[in-house]
C-alpha cells in the first residue's frame, strides 16, 4: 500500500491475512527547530513533543480501497480506540479527546497495490461469496450466479492483475457445481470466455498459455455428485454452443477454443496421473458419461463448421484445428477405438458436394490427427464396387501380381 501525504510517499507491506482490526496508526509530533548548539541536553530531549494520533482501518466496507482519507486527530490514544458501535454495541465507547472538536484535520491518500485483495467491487463480492461457500459448505446458487454475471463488468486491468487467481477460482466453482446445477457451470464458463477474449484483445495470449502450463491444477471432485473439470467443462461448452440466442459468446468460444481444449487435455492427464489410472486398460480410464459428453461436444461443434463457415470463417477454422488437436490428445489418453469413433463422427458431417473451403478444413483436421507422436495409421473406409475382393487369398494373389509387375 502506498500512502501519500502532500509530497511524502510511504510504502507499507501488507499482511497476507487482513481482518477488521488491522489499521494504520498515525502519530503526530511537533519538531522544534533549534539554531543554538549550546542548548542543554534536557532541552534537546524536548525537541519532539507529541501532538496526537489518528488511525484508519485497512478494510473499508469489508474490502481494501484506494481512497482519500480525511481523519480527525485525537490528543490521546485510550484503550479500545478501535471501537465500532456497529460491532461492539455491548461495549462502552472509549473516552477519546478529539482535537478541534473532531474536525478532519489530517488528509492523505492511499493507493492499494495488491494481487491478493481486489479493489473491484464485483470481484470482491465474488471472492467473498466463494470464501463463504468454502467455510460453510452451504451456498445459494442464485446468489452465486448473480455474482458470476457481475464479473463481466470487470475492467481489463483488473482481469490481468488477478488473472491466475480469478481463473483458478472459476474452475473451482465449475468443478464444485453438481451435475444437476448446469446453470452454474455454464455461467462460470461464460466468464472464462469473457476473460480469454479480453486477454486476446490485449495481445496477452502468452499469459493464458503460462497459466495452463504452470498454474492450472485439476480440482478433484468434492463429492460423488460433482464431476471432473474436463467433463463439466465439456458439458458446459456444449450447452453454450447449442444456445442460438447468444451468438456473440459462442463465436468467441469458437475463436478461442484452443484454451478450453488445452484445459480439458491437461485435466484429463492429471486425472489419469492422480488416481494411477494410467496403468488401467484404456477402455476403463474414463467413465461412459465423459465419452457421451465428448460425443455431444463434437456434434454441437459440427454445425458451426459445416453450416456457419461462410458467416464466421475465422472462428470455424480455429475450432476445426483446435478440435483436431484435442482428438489427437484423446488418442493418447483414451481408448483409441473411441478416439477413431470421434473421427468418424466428424467425417460424417461432410459430403462430396461440400465446397472447397470445407474440403480443405476436413483435410487440415485429418492431417493434424495423423501427426500423432506415435504415428497412428488412419484407415478410412473405402467404397468398393461389386467386384470387390471377397477372400484374403484373392487379395494376396492380386497384390503379388501388382507389386511383381512393378518390381520387373
Amino acid at each position: 500500500m502506498l500512502i501519500v501525504y502532500r509530497s511524502v510517499q510511504v510504502k507499507i507491506e501488507l499482511p497476507v491475512h487482513v481482518h477488521e482490526k488491522h489499521h494504520i496508526l498515525f502519530t503526530f509530533y511537533h519538531i522544534s527547530c533549534e539554531i543554538s548548539t549550546k542548548t542543554s541536553t534536557k532541552k534537546r530531549e524536548g525537541v519532539e513533543s507529541l501532538v496526537g494520533y489518528s488511525w484508519a482501518p485497512l478494510l473499508q466496507d469489508g474490502r481494501m480501497q484506494s481512497i482519500e482519507l480525511q481523519l480527525p486527530v485525537s490528543a490521546t490514544l485510550p484503550p479500545g480506540y478501535l471501537y465500532d458501535k456497529t460491532q461492539d454495541a455491548k461495549k462502552s465507547a472509549p473516552d477519546i479527546k478529539w482535537v478541534e472538536n473532531n474536525k478532519p484535520l489530517f488528509k492523505a491518500k492511499t493507493n492499494v497495490a495488491s494481487t491478493i485483495y481486489p479493489q473491484d467491487l464485483h470481484l470482491h463480492k465474488f471472492f467473498q461469496h466463494c470464501q463463504l461457500m468454502r467455510s460453510s459448505s452451504e451456498g445459494n446458487p442464485a446468489e452465486l450466479i448473480k455474482y458470476l454475471k457481475c464479473l463481466h463488468a470487470m475492467e481489463t486491468k483488473v482481469i490481468i492483475k488477478f488473472l491466475p487467481t480469478v481463473l483458478m477460482q472459476l474452475f473451482e466453482v465449475l468443478n464444485t457445481a453438481t451435475k444437476e446445477a448446469t446453470e452454474i457451470a455454464v455461467n462460470s464458463t461464460r466468464v472464462i470466455i469473457h476473460i480469454v477474449s479480453r486477454c486476446h484483445e490485449e495481445g496477452l495470449e502468452n499469459y493464458l498459455r503460462s497459466f495452463l502450463k504452470y498454474v492450472f491444477v485439476n480440482n478433484s471432485p468434492v463429492s460423488g455428485n460433482s464431476g471432473t473439470t474436463h467433463e463439466v467443462l465439456a458439458t458446459a461448452v456444449t450447452a453454450i454452443l447449442k444456445q442460438t440466442a447468444d451468438f456473440n459468446t459462442s463465436n468467441k468460444l469458437l475463436k478461442y477454443s484452443w484454451f478450453f481444449f488445452e484445459t480439458m487435455a491437461k485435466s484429463m492427464a492429471q486425472y489419469l496421473q492422480e488416481g494411477n489410472r494410467i496403468k488401467m486398460p484404456r477402455a476403463q480410464r474414463f467413465p461412459d458419461s465423459f465419452h457421451q459428453a465428448l460425443q455431444s461436444l463434437l456434434l454441437s461443434i459440427m454445425p458451426h463448421i459445416t453450416i456457419r463457415h461462410v458467416e464466421i470463417p475465422e472462428e470455424a477454422r480455429c475450432v476445426n484445428l483446435s478440435l483436431a488437436g484435442f482428438i489427437k490428445r484423446c488418442l493418447t489418453f483414451m481408448n483409441r477405438g473411441f478416439g477413431f469413433s470421434l473421427v468418424n463422427d466428424y467425417m460424417c458431417g461432410f459430403t462430396i458436394k461440400d465446397p472447397k473451403v470445407l474440403t480443405e478444413m476436413k483435410f487440415d483436421f485429418l492431417m493434424t490427427v495423423c501427426n500423432h507422436e506415435h504415428y497412428i495409421p488412419l484407415n478410412l473406409p473405402m467404397a468398393f464396387g461389386r467386384t470387390k475382393l471377397q477372400r484374403v487369398q484373392d487379395f494376396i494373389s492380386y497384390a503379388t501380381e501388382i507389386f511383381g509387375a512393378v518390381g520387373r
